[in-house]
């Protein structure tokens, strides 16, 4: 089974830069990965001619007008497959919670779209021994009221906070008991398996150690720099 690899290239990019960026990738022969780019809004239309999946990093979790928000309709018209919800720095920085990302679950399960749903601890969490119990109640609630047919169609991203946009050496043995819990809860509370994968800090080093134990990875800051993104898939 091919492994997953997004790239979330986030706000970074100029014109210019995101016309290079599918230059260059259009060249790679990328056979042996699943491969899901997820632009800017400004620049997803840039993305439809490219041979990869083409993913949002964001979506409105309503069908009703809201002035500066992107439907789910918009992004199905021009070809979005996937959204990234839930990611670490809008639960962060916009407060959202896992009630919000439940409602853009569900937006995105109901128009034939996959969500790829971010969880993840803080620092701070992890080291008051709370990992379970943050990671138990983002699934639960983000996944709440969803058949499991729907929940099929769900990538789940376990990206610890404290690991994101850093060079820290990735403690491997914790990872995989973090990831087995995850798919521990996922098969009593939903008797389903998903595709899990990691994003932190996953670089051209450690990525052969990751997709290992993962079915995939999302590649962030490292992603923005198209040589070291290309050092990274070439390791898979």
């Amino acid at each position: 089974m091919a492994k997953i690899v997004i790239l979330n290239m986030k706000n970074a990019f100029s014109k210019d830069k995101v016309e290079n960026y599918i230059f260059q990738i259009n060249k790679e022969k990328l056979d042996n990965i699943n491969f899901i780019i997820c632009p800017s809004f400004l620049y997803l239309n840039y993305f439809n001619n490219t041979k990869f999946s083409l993913g949002a990093q964001n979506v409105y979790y309503d069908d009703d007008l809201c002035t500066g928000e992107v439907s789910i309709k918009e992004l199905k018209n021009i070809g979005v497959d996937y959204v990234i919800v839930g990611h670490c720095e809008r639960r962060v920085k916009l407060m959202e919670n896992d009630l919000l990302i439940n409602k853009k679950i569900k937006c995105c399960l109901n128009n034939n779209i996959k969500p790829i749903l971010c969880i993840g601890e803080s620092f701070d969490e992890k080291n008051k021994n709370k990992t379970y119990e943050v990671l138990k109640n983002q699934i639960l609630t983000a996944l709440g009221n969803l058949d499991k047919n729907m929940i099929s169609n769900i990538i789940i991203a376990y990206e610890p906070i404290y690991a994101i946009g850093n060079n820290n050496t990735l403690d491997l043995e914790n990872i995989k008991e973090v990831i087995n819990y995850i798919k521990q809860i996922l098969l009593k509370e939903f008797n389903i398996s998903l595709n899990i994968i990691y994003g932190g800090s996953v670089n051209k080093t450690n990525i052969s150690n990751i997709i290992n134990i993962f079915d995939g990875v999302m590649v962030c800051n490292m992603g923005l720099n198209y040589n070291e993104f290309v050092k990274i898939i070439k390791n898979i």
